[in-house]
């Protein structure tokens, strides 16, 4: 299934913000508990994540939260 434009947005997003920190794919993986392929995924927007590794994610980014849960 593709993502949706929604979900390519959030993708983009954390690939800006991860970007911008310098840091790496795994090092995200490692602070929000998930693998580097799944961080790789959200990057994408092929997988979305919720609860604490989406409170983490936003967190360890330093995204604005009602940014996030507006993408």
């Amino acid at each position: 299934m593709e993502p949706s434009a929604q979900e390519r947005a959030f993708g983009a997003e954390v690939e800006r913000r991860r970007a911008a920190a310098g840091v790496t794919q795994e090092w995200v993986g490692r602070r929000i508990g998930l693998s580097r392929a799944k961080v790789s995924e959200i990057g994408h927007g092929v997988f979305l994540p919720s609860g604490q590794a989406l409170d983490a994610l936003v967190t360890a980014l330093a995204m604005d939260r009602e940014r996030a849960a507006e993408l």
